[in-house]
């Protein structure tokens, strides 16, 4: 019998054959498809690729999976008081009240000398951004009382533990770079504190830049006991002082020759010496200032810790990225503001004391036009010494003077990690395709089959990289993820279960061709036909009368088939022409049926 080759093999008619065959006669549109893929990989690709004329936006790629909690911190400070009664009347209550979170799953106090730090976690199923809103809405409608007077809890910034993306230092360095000194820790700090924070702060992705190391300026009023008991002054008159003293105040308006002026009381405290001049009060109508019970100074604060860089205390700072955020551009960012902060960092003059003496430094001064020390005090001219050096070349300069601006040192920066991880992934892809190649060209010895399934590679990881930028996932590669393999099983086909339960009484579940029926399932050679796929140990020399008795009979049934009428009408005109009609019978009554399209599409077995 000659071959039909219009006809169609059950492997067609399953969903890969559906495809295969929508791909081979729509090439346009497959080819289409492969160009939005490529593009469209190539927009969101986590690799660091700059196209000319195109503005990609990379998926998040980071080198350290984040697999802690998902979890929300709240911080209450209470100056003074000790770790006991921080929990008992901070952490405590905040516990209670935060329990009742929508998806909270547990909850975690710790109570320090001063302050309370509260672990709120969260199920993995809960959004970040979400939790924050629900933990902040508990923490603004807390009853009146829940909390001692003048204590308010803060939350943590928007970010994880693997947030620390770049740790930096603060460093004097001359123009060639070289650290040359010349700042203390309280001025590196001040400059940490109120310049480059407030810069990186405004770079896009950073949740929160923190200060670490050196000395936090501050004003200190050491009293006098002894002063105070004859002036007949107390603490908290002193607290009050200096508490009016820094305030601005504004009053009403006046109006003098038809023009209004508003009044306006300036009291911001910008020098020792306003803190000094503030009146505690008046006694026998004799003013009492704080200078006259206590003496003010700028000094460092308290601390519990620092920052060491080579034996040396430093001066530094980390950058903390944003949660969700792509790490790699956020760093990226953050070098970007460092660069324009650069300018504006602080510049001093330096001087080799064992190459010049006092004298020598303000003589060679005069003779250039400026002072070489402040008026009344030996604090040098940082203004005119820096104006004179920055308008004469750097040959001309004396040996004995440098400048020192202060840099920022980075001495962690995980962009490294980052591209070694990006580089992995380059170098198992290339790997892959090279051995793709060679192994398909010495089994198959043909090279366009090879290219054709080499070229696929690249392009799956592109596809993949499009699905995670459509999920918002965060990249780890298309090798380290892990996925969730289902086995799937044909649902074989169960035809119409009519026939009659032995006693007669009503319809019963009879057995199933191809899917429950026990001698085809038992049958090791005669394999059923399920969901339109071949079973192991099925194939076309298995078409023997043989081999279907011998299923029919374990099963129970037998056949009525008609292969006299395969491609005409069915005697009883229930399929059309070209189609066939199976039926399966079993003592006499028919249990299954079905309709074939040929010869092709019958099971291999009958």
């Amino acid at each position: 019998m000659s071959e039909n080759y219009n006809e169609t093999t059950p492997e067609q008619k399953s969903f890969i054959g559906r495809l295969m065959w929508f791909c081979l006669t729509n090439k346009l549109v497959v080819g289409l498809f492969v160009l939005f893929v490529v593009a469209w990989g190539i927009y969101v690709a986590p690799f660091d690729w700059n196209i000319a004329g195109i503005e990609r936006s990379p998926i998040p790629t980071d080198a350290i999976p984040d697999i802690g909690e998902n979890q929300q911190i709240v911080f209450t400070e209470w100056m003074g008081r000790s770790p006991q009664d921080v929990e008992d009347q901070i952490g405590y209550p905040l516990t209670v009240s935060l329990l009742g979170v929508p998806g909270v799953k547990t909850i975690r106090s710790y109570s320090f000398f001063g302050f309370s730090s509260i672990y709120i976690i969260f199920k993995e199923k809960v959004d970040f951004y979400w939790s924050r809103t629900r933990v902040l809405e508990k923490l603004n409608s807390l009853p009146a009382g829940t909390l001692p007077m003048g204590v308010r809890p803060a939350l943590g910034p928007d970010a994880t533990a693997l947030g620390q993306i770049y740790w930096y230092t603060l460093e004097g360095r001359d123009p060639k770079g070289k650290p040359i000194g010349g700042w203390d820790l309280e001025e590196l700090r001040t400059i940490q504190d109120w310049y480059v924070r407030y810069g990186l702060l405004s770079a896009d992705g950073v949740s929160e830049v923190a200060g670490i190391g050196g000395f936090v300026r501050e004003y200190q009023i050491d009293v006098d006991p002894d002063a105070m008991r004859a002036y007949q002054v107390t603490l908290p008159e002193i607290y009050a002082a200096v508490k009016r003293s820094n305030i601005d105040v504004g009053a009403r308006s006046i109006e003098l020759n038809r023009v209004e002026y508003f009044i306006r009381g300036i009291g911001f405290i910008k020098r020792v010496e306003d803190i000094e001049e503030s009146v505690i009060k008046v006694a026998q109508n004799v003013p009492i200032s704080i200078k006259e019970v206590a003496t003010v100074t700028l000094g460092p604060a308290l601390r519990r810790g620092a920052l060491d860089k080579g034996g040396a205390e430093a001066v530094g700072g980390v950058v903390v990225a944003r949660y969700g955020e792509n790490p790699l551009a956020t760093i990226k960012n953050v070098k970007n503001k460092i660069a324009e902060l650069s300018a504006g960092l602080r510049t001093k003059a330096v001087f080799d004391n064992s190459k010049v003496s006092i004298e020598q430094i303000s003589r060679f001064a005069q003779e250039h036009g400026f002072e070489a020390y402040l008026e009344a005090s030996d604090e040098i001219n940082q203004d005119g010494w820096i104006k004179y050096l920055r308008a004469t070349p750097r040959s001309d300069w004396p040996s004995w003077v440098n400048t020192s601006q202060v840099t920022v040192v980075p001495f962690y920066d995980r962009t490294g990690l980052i591209y070694e991880t990006l580089g992995t992934l380059d170098d198992a892809l290339s790997q892959e395709i090279l051995i793709t190649l060679i192994v398909v060209i010495v089994m198959m010895m043909h090279l366009r089959s090879s290219l054709l399934i080499g070229s696929m590679l690249p392009l799956a990881v592109l596809l993949h990289c499009y699905e995670d930028f459509r999920s918002g996932r965060q990249y780890r590669g298309p090798f380290g993820h892990r996925h969730s393999h289902r086995h799937h099983r044909g649902h074989g086909y169960r035809g119409q279960r009519e026939h009659s339960s032995p006693s007669g009484t009503g319809p019963a579940r009879g057995p199933q061709v191809g899917g429950r029926a026990p001698g085809l399932q038992r049958s090791r050679q005669c394999r059923a036909y399920r969901g339109g796929h071949h079973h192991r140990g099925l194939s076309s020399g298995f078409h023997h009368d043989r081999c279907r008795r011998e299923a029919f009979q374990t099963a129970g049934l037998h056949q009525d088939l008609r292969p006299d009428r395969l491609d005409r009408h069915s005697p009883d005109g229930s399929a059309p022409r070209g189609y066939a009609s199976a039926v399966l019978k079993s003592n006499g009554q028919k249990i299954a049926s079905n309709t074939f399209r040929n010869r092709r599409c019958l099971p291999a077995w009958l």
